[in-house]
């Protein structure tokens, strides 16, 4: 917590007796956040005598432009004579090193307050995008520390956040983008109290797993505490808790870590001393178990993974087992570090990007029919125009009119002619139409009916002028989409990105505006012929256009895949385990059918190319091209990337929009579809699309639409 205690400056002269001073401010999870994603600022006000107004939040974006974001018009914040308030905004923060204006404005005056990153007032900087945020709440940094020091992982890899009680946790789901695991552990049971299912906590915990997230749940000797203080981690767990029982083998844990090193007997007689819940009913991948005794399940909630382990991380018996790192690494699917992958820096110099966010950017910022103004074709100008107004201009006059005199008209003559006709030739070749490159990645989840969208955007300007931009998706019978839409940073330090070696310029002296609702920029200026990056998330309820019945039979899948839609899909791809069936084009009312002897490729393969090239001896897989603007090509493997073999096989890192990998889906037992839309309208109504002003957004486009479609798989044949 970041304590101020500094008075405001009123602009508007306000008495002495009104002033408000902010009292304390934190930044994400216990000061840890991360640059271009949604991060919780809470601040406390206080003020002298009773005051009414609103708060707003100024901080640049990724080019440093100001953007503002305060508390609705409708919903001010009252202040009590004395009394301490807290209000949280929701913002996003361009640098690594940011500044952070706080303004409070009402009828009695104005104040307002800057802190600068890593200044004395304790703003903290932000945590790089390509590092690990796991966000623990009742359980301290050791057992995660114990991974990363196994993972040959330097402390600027991985960052560990504390939130010392539950009800601390964000009330907005969103809040969590910059978390790649949130840990609940049950060792203490006292700092999950305070809430229940319908908390806006909880809610926030909930929605953000369905959508994407991963959460780890440690479970143990204190689960029935936990469940009796805090009954709302039960819609987190497996199963239904039936008892408590000892565990007096170890095998199955040592196992399930592969590291040698035996559990430590530390009951009297030699005896394992390990509590555990025993649950029955359970849904999930058991991964480890004794007899029937469950140690660790992993399951898939929506489009995100609950991992829970039948043991706390700080146990005494774990605290003191030598393989308690390899566990928490197993148990969060953490890949060893590898020597041979390329550093960051040589990835930003020869890319100018390190993360594969940042090659989706680039690859959007190039409009083909917008070329590029060469330099040969300046050069070859600028020669044109020193002939003209020197030699040309002096042949004219000498030999041709004879009055050296009328120079004075010529040479500003043939400058106005020589910069109007640039101007012309420029209009010529950038053109006088805005244009917009668009990716949507839109995924269903079948069996709760979850629809989730991701839509990355650049717009081409013709001519400078400030935008209000959002995006409107409808679900199926016009259902309207809950959206959040932003600017679209560049991870890294290369050019542009968030995390620069020196600030450059700012262009904009004046800022712009993010909705209350966080679903429009309002007044984002560009410059002509230049453009900008935005991204949208949204989500809805609905049951998807198509249907599987799939189940698993001698690690085969079996089953029908009926596409219900009226529009024909190709390139399906359907994706189980490390396994791929290529079913082709579906048309609108087909189906599909799959038995054991489908045709099948293995996914890693798939994923990474169909040749092979011959290096030093070995048969290695086509290496990944970080050239490439594929936009296609480039989404596949975000939306794999860790079934393709992750940064080993990439190079690249793919942190920033990680929430779209699939690849823990894939490992949870479930079934991914993969497909395009047969024809792609730019202007088709169920697409998502950019709206000005809340039209429509007049531009020509480019866009790609894929669709994902996520489905459970059960077990065995099916019954008699």
């Amino acid at each position: 917590m970041l304590a101020a205690n500094l008075p405001g400056t009123s602009a508007l002269g306000a008495a002495e007796t009104a002033w408000v001073q902010v009292s304390g401010v934190e930044v994400g999870f216990a000061g840890a956040y991360k640059p271009g994603l949604w991060t919780p600022v809470r601040v406390r006000l206080r003020a002298a005598e009773a005051v009414e107004g609103h708060l707003a939040l100024i901080v640049p974006d990724s080019e440093g432009i100001a953007t503002r974001v305060a508390t609705p018009p409708d919903r001010p914040v009252r202040l009590t004579a004395g009394q301490e308030a807290e209000v949280t905004l929701y913002t996003r923060f361009g640098r690594l090193k940011s500044e952070l204006a706080i303004e409070f404005s009402g009828p009695q005056g104005s104040w307002r307050w800057t802190f600068a990153a890593g200044g004395q007032a304790g703003f903290p900087p932000a945590v790089a995008s390509h590092r690990e945020l796991i966000v623990t709440v009742g359980v301290d940094a050791a057992p995660l520390a114990d991974a990363a020091e196994l993972l040959q992982r330097s402390s600027d890899r991985f960052v560990v956040a504390t939130v010392p009680q539950a009800a601390q946790l964000p009330q907005r789901w969103y809040a969590y983008e910059a978390a790649d695991t949130v840990v609940l552990n049950f060792s203490r049971p006292e700092v999950l109290a305070g809430l229940d299912a319908q908390s806006p906590q909880v809610t926030a915990l909930r929605e953000w797993v369905r959508l994407g997230g991963r959460l780890l749940i440690a479970a143990g000797r204190h689960t029935e505490a936990a469940l009796a203080q805090a009954p709302w981690v039960a819609d987190f767990l497996p199963g239904r808790l039936e008892r408590m029982i000892s565990l007096r083998q170890g095998a199955a844990l040592e196992n399930y870590v592969g590291g040698g090193a035996a559990l430590p007997r530390l009951a009297p007689g030699d005896r394992l001393d390990l509590r555990v819940p025993y649950f029955v009913d359970v849904a999930g991948q058991v991964e480890a178990h004794e007899a029937n005794l469950p140690l660790v399940v992993r399951r898939s909630h929506g489009f995100g993974q609950i991992i829970v382990a039948a043991v706390e991380l700080d146990d005494p018996t774990l605290r003191a087992w030598r393989d308690r790192g390899l566990f928490v690494r197993r148990l969060l699917s953490m890949d060893k570090a590898r020597t041979s992958l390329p550093t960051e820096t040589t990835a930003v110099l020869h890319y100018g990007f390190d993360d594969l966010a940042g090659q989706l950017r680039s690859a959007l910022d190039q409009f083909p029919e917008v070329p590029l103004v060469s330099f040969s074709l300046v050069m070859g100008l600028l020669v044109v125009y020193l002939v003209l107004v020197g030699p040309a201009d002096y042949f004219f006059l000498r030999r041709v009119v004879r009055r050296m005199g009328l120079t004075w008209l010529s040479f500003p003559l043939v400058v106005a002619a020589f910069c109007g006709g640039t101007v012309v030739l420029v209009h010529r070749l950038k053109g006088h139409q805005v244009r917009v490159n668009q990716v949507d990645l839109i995924d269903w989840e079948a069996e709760h009916g979850l629809v989730r969208g991701t839509t990355w955007a650049t717009v081409f300007s013709p001519i400078t002028e400030r935008y209000e931009l959002g995006l409107e998706a409808r679900g199926p019978g016009g259902i309207q989409a809950a959206t959040l839409a932003s600017w679209f940073g560049l991870p890294g330090s290369g050019l542009g990105g968030m995390d620069p070696k020196t600030s450059p310029p700012v262009a904009w002296k004046q800022g712009y505006e993010l909705s209350p609702d966080l679903d429009r920029l309002r007044g984002l200026p560009i410059a002509a012929w230049a453009t900008r990056s935005l991204t949208a998330r949204w989500t809805l309820q609905a049951q998807p256009p198509l249907e599987a019945r799939l189940r698993e039979e001698e690690q085969a899948l079996v089953g029908t895949v009926v596409n219900h839609s009226a529009k024909g899909l190709e390139n399906v791809l359907l994706c189980h385990r490390g396994w791929v069936y290529e079913l082709g084009r579906l048309e609108a009312g087909a189906g599909a059918e799959l038995d054991r002897t489908s045709p099948r490729r293995e996914l890693r393969t798939f994923l990474t190319g169909q040749r092979y090239v011959i290096k030093e001896g070995r048969h290695l897989p086509t290496p990944y091209d970080r050239a490439s603007s594929d936009l296609g090509y480039i989404l596949r493997a975000m939306m794999f990337h860790r079934a393709a073999g992750g940064r080993q096989y990439t190079g690249l890192h793919h942190r920033y929009q990680g929430f779209v990998d699939a690849s823990d889906l894939l490992q949870a037992g479930r079934a991914v579809l993969v497909a395009e839309a047969a024809t792609q309208s730019p202007g088709d109504p169920d697409l998502p699309r950019l709206v000005r002003d809340g039209l429509p957004l007049e531009a020509v486009q480019r866009r790609l639409t894929l669709y994902r479609f996520v489905f459970p798989v059960s077990q065995g044949a099916p019954s008699p």
